[in-house]
């Protein structure tokens, strides 16, 4: 068993005792519902899973195939970690909208089981956007694009809004970026898409009121809206009614090839010695989930220095005052926020600001790192991953913490909320696959402790290895999700005795890309990250 305090440490595998903090009962009662009613406003914040007791929830997922050309694969995994079997409706909603939608597919998901449904087979003449009805909570919907490019997963979006903000997306010449807009209701919705470059906010005429269609799909090439840009924030607002918004982004030589023959100046032809001065050294496919409503404090879990990393934080202000962004903190896991200096940053209107993580001289060489964000008004905040080089590990650290493939990319939002009970569903772990839990305890004066459930093939077990597992205050921990020995296709489930925080990370060997971002809180259980006790608030 693999987990990190400051290091990543091997303790020894036994089995679980148990951990008398932690109750392994079912730790919500009748009440669960009405918890969640409580917490409306902190639920539209994020991505959350509904609790016990819940009769019904939906899951949008709102991004496919960049184009229909593209051999690439979409898949959905829903995942059960209930004690029950589930009914599940899938629908697709084709992005052709001359594509007639096929009809839904049911289900029967058993309890702590976990399925993967190929969208080709729900749409076999377009791309298409899903739903996914459940008969229950303790359900989580998570779905991968994967092509030659690269692959990414995420979790889908489980409530729709009338915001979101995508604080970064690139369209320089290698990448491409395209904009996904869902509206699974029967009413069109109008909506004003704003673009905020190192130059300029504004709204450009095409996409103010734009109509997103009834029960249909809008897709926006952001390449076209704002050709060439190395940082480019989009901010989504509906003028009525909800809708969900995603975005896919991707890096490869393709897109040089395409983007010159295709793009901004393009004659339709490739200039290889253009190519030559312009070599790609990054590769991958991120799908990108957007804030649906700006926070004033937000934490990045993981972040991982070990050469060949390009990283960043965007943190956007989409209100129409300045933002005092104070402190931006980012630390090594196992230090005391007290013992570095924290940044700070004044964002005007509608701008957003960048901030190099792996260039920063007081972070070590190797190791995980944290990041806190912390702002006088809502923002919102964005980590962008890009692998360019191999790892290069040290013969003396053994540290392995950043993905072994020499590219790869993942943008994620911050999390704004902390909970007690996490899911990280639709694990397949395969070959050289790799997987990690980081865990973050926000409290400044209290522990807690931590213990992990595997669901799968209709089995609930106790991961082996973890006794007494407990995160000191303002400390951070990470696990080996390869040191759990799942099966074929699982889902994970950390409660712990307080509120924390937790992300996932998922490399793919194969494809050679790899994804993080927030893992699933349970609605009942979720608090402001303001309200955790966390040392800045």
């Amino acid at each position: 068993m693999k987990f990190v305090r400051m290091a990543v440490i091997t303790v020894v595998v036994g089995v679980l005792a148990g951990l008398s903090a932690v109750n392994l009962s079912d730790p919500r009662d009748n009440s669960a519902t009405v918890q969640a009613e409580q917490r409306f406003g902190l639920l539209n914040q994020m991505v959350t899973a509904d609790p016990p007791g819940t009769l019904d929830s939906t899951w949008y997922c709102a991004a496919t195939r960049v184009r229909e050309g593209d051999a690439g694969k979409h898949e959905v995994f829903i995942s059960n970690g209930s004690g029950k079997e589930v009914a599940v409706q899938i629908s697709a909603v084709p992005l052709s909208p001359k594509a007639a939608a096929e009809p839904a597919k049911q289900l029967k998901l058993p309890a702590h089981s976990v399925i993967v449904e190929d969208v080709a087979t729900l749409s076999k003449k377009t791309s298409a956007a899903v739903v996914v009805d459940v008969r229950s909570g303790e359900v989580t919907v998570s779905h991968r694009l994967s092509n030659r490019t690269g692959a990414s997963q995420v979790p889908c979006t489980s409530r729709p809004s009338g915001s979101w903000d995508f604080p970064f997306v690139n369209t320089e010449k290698d990448a491409t970026a395209r904009l996904f807009l869902f509206n699974p209701y029967p009413v069109a919705v109008s909506v004003d898409v704003t673009l905020s470059t190192a130059d300029y906010v504004r709204v450009p005429a095409e996409l103010s009121g734009e109509s997103v269609p009834a029960g249909g799909v809008k897709v926006i090439n952001l390449n076209e809206r704002a050709p060439r840009r190395d940082r480019l924030s989009v901010s989504v607002r509906t003028r009525s009614g909800l809708l969900i918004a995603e975005v896919v982004q991707t890096f490869s030589q393709a897109n040089l090839e395409f983007n010159l023959k295709s793009g901004e100046g393009g004659d339709g032809k490739v200039d290889k010695e253009e190519i030559g001065k312009q070599p790609v050294k990054r590769q991958g496919v991120a799908l990108v989930s957007g804030s649906p409503e700006p926070t004033r404090q937000a934490a990045f879990v993981d972040g991982f220095s070990q050469g060949g990393v390009i990283e960043q934080y965007v943190v956007l202000n989409p209100s129409k005052g300045n933002a005092d962004v104070q402190p931006i903190w980012i630390t090594q896991f196992g230090q005391p926020r007290g013992d570095i200096e924290p940044l700070a940053k004044v964002i005007p209107p509608g701008r957003a600001e960048t901030i190099r993580i792996d260039n920063d001289q007081r972070l070590p060489a190797e190791g995980f790192h944290h990041g806190l964000v912390v702002s006088d008004t809502g923002v919102a905040s964005a980590r962008v991953l890009v692998s360019v080089a191999k790892r290069g590990d040290t013969k003396t650290s053994g540290q392995q913490v950043r993905p072994a493939p020499a590219t790869g990319v993942s943008i994620s939002p911050a999390l704004p909320l902390a909970a007690d009970r996490w899911w990280s569903g639709g694990l397949r772990l395969t070959g050289q696959d790799e997987g990690w839990l980081l865990v973050d305890n926000p409290s400044p004066t209290e522990s807690t402790s931590i213990k992990l459930l595997v669901h799968g093939g209709g089995k609930v077990t106790e991961a082996k290895g973890f006794e007494d597992l407990t995160v000191k205050p303002s400390d951070q921990l990470a696990v080996n999700l390869r040191q759990l020995k799942l099966p074929n296709l699982a889902m994970v489930e950390l409660r712990s005795s307080a509120p924390v925080q937790v992300e996932q990370r998922l490399v793919d060997a194969t494809a050679g890309d790899y994804s993080s971002g927030p893992a699933v809180p349970d609605a009942a259980t979720v608090i402001s990250l303001s309200d955790s006790g966390d040392a800045a608030g």
